[in-house]
Formats: structure tokens, C-alpha cells, sequence
């Protein structure tokens, strides 16, 4: 059976991914920004949304850490992440010639698990 907490992170996370995509394309399409100040920008941005939208919707007991440290966490977790996705997308796109809104749906496939799994596990206990 599935976890009510993944499936309620799966949610907070299709509407980070919607945030995200919207704020990626945008940098890219309407401001002619690189992928990577794209990707740097967007990924703050959603982790700041994705860390509220856990903290008030998915991961709601009683917590043993400090909200202080739960942020510092969740960001030194994304940091990770995000160079994980830079990675994934330089693999995909640059070396494999994806496109580059491709290239950034897997990396946030991904991105997803990981970032499941380290909340889960470390930084909502």
C-alpha cells in the first residue's frame, strides 16, 4: 500500500513541478536567460514553495527538529539536488541532445525521489 505522506507529497510536488516549469520556460522563452541561471533561479524559488507546502501539508506531527534546522536541511538537501540536476540536464541535453524541457522532466523525476526519501527519513522526524 502506498503511503498517504508520498501521495500527499506527490501533490506538493505536481505543483511545484507546475511552478517550476512555468518559472524555467519563462526565464528561458520570454527572457532569453541560459538553463542554467533558469534552472539556479527556479529551483530557489520552488524549493522555498515545496519546504512551506511539506512543512503545513505533508509532514505535519509534531517535529523533533527546529524549524531552523529543518530549513537549513531542506536547502543544503536541494543544493545536492540541484547539482544532481545539473548533471542530469547537461547529460541529457548537451551530451545527448535532448530537449531542453525534456531533459528537465527527468531530472526532476528524479529529483522528486530523492528529495521524498531525505524529508521522509532526516529532516521531518
Amino acid at each position: 500500500m502506498i503511503n498517504s505522506s508520498f501521495v500527499k507529497y506527490g501533490f506538493v510536488g505536481g505543483l511545484c513541478f507546475v511552478v517550476d516549469f512555468i518559472i524555467f520556460y519563462s526565464l528561458i522563452e520570454l527572457f532569453e536567460y541560459s538553463w542554467y541561471f533558469s534552472l539556479s533561479l527556479s529551483f530557489i524559488i520552488v524549493t522555498y514553495l515545496n519546504y512551506f507546502l511539506s512543512r503545513k501539508f505533508v509532514f505535519i506531527k509534531s517535529f523533533s527538529r527546529r524549524k531552523q534546522s529543518q530549513i537549513f536541511l531542506t536547502f543544503a538537501v536541494s543544493f545536492f539536488t540541484l547539482g544532481f540536476n545539473y548533471i542530469i540536464i547537461f547529460l541529457c541535453h548537451e551530451s545527448f541532445g535532448l530537449n531542453i524541457y525534456l531533459s528537465k522532466f527527468v531530472s526532476i523525476f528524479f529529483g522528486f525521489i530523492i528529495n521524498y526519501l531525505v524529508r521522509k527519513k532526516i529532516i521531518f522526524v
